[in-house]
């Protein structure tokens, strides 16, 4: 992919984030409509909830990036501009989720790094490498914190985390990416996570789940 550079994108991964939460609000909002509407018992809800933490999470997490990295082009390229290319790499999950958590990886356009870097303003970008590339307490920076040494070389020739840096620098801190990062989780979330939730789960939970849904006069398949 001699066109195509790798970048890690901006991810809150799926450990205590948004991206988490929205299948556990699936699961409750669930057990709350099929106890309280549908009249399921105690005993019925119980099973639903336990099967839930059978899936197949790399599935699920795998149909939901499907979605997800899709929405995000979107996002940033409305955000900044450009008309980002953005294509899948893979999700690289850590064994312990203690100090990191899940990267996404993709590839970025050679075209996308050069349209980005001329769009992007050069004194936020120098902020954003020396905060996240200047070593501290508990953390060692293996890269220069001053964007003048980075610029010795073109952006096209930079690595995946310091592209990674490259998008940050279109947020004037973290909590505008997170607030920008949520409100694309919840677009999605209002229309495809139950089936991105359907493609990891057990055959035991689609039978309960059916079973319960059927009760509703409105039903019709989850999977149709």
């Amino acid at each position: 992919m001699t066109d195509k550079l790798e970048i890690n994108l901006p991810f809150s991964g799926f450990y205590n984030s948004y991206h988490d939460a929205v299948f556990d609000d699936m699961l409750e909002r669930d057990l709350a409509y099929y106890g309280d509407e549908l009249g399921a018992s105690d005993e019925e809800l119980e099973k639903l909830s336990e099967l839930y933490w059978d899936a197949d999470f790399n599935k699920v997490h795998s149909s939901y990036l499907s979605e997800y990295l899709p929405a995000f082009t979107s996002e940033l390229s409305d955000l900044t501009g450009v008309t980002v290319e953005l294509t899948f790499d893979k999700l690289v999950s850590p064994k312990e989720y203690n100090f990191t958590t899940d990267t996404l990886a993709a590839f970025i356009s050679k075209d996308s790094v050069k349209a980005l870097y001329e769009a992007v303003d050069k004194d936020n970008l120098a902020s954003w490498v020396k905060e996240r590339h200047s070593s501290r307490d508990g953390f060692i920076s293996f890269y220069s914190n001053s964007l003048e040494e980075w610029l010795e070389k073109p952006a096209v020739d930079w690595d995946h985390n310091q592209l990674e840096t490259l998008i940050y620098a279109f947020f004037d801190d973290m909590a505008e990416f997170d607030e920008w990062e949520s409100s694309i989780v919840f677009d999605i979330c209002s229309g495809t996570i139950q089936n991105c939730y359907f493609e990891g789960a057990t055959e035991a939970y689609k039978e309960l789940d059916a079973k319960l849904w059927q009760r509703d006069s409105r039903y019709d398949s989850r999977e149709a």
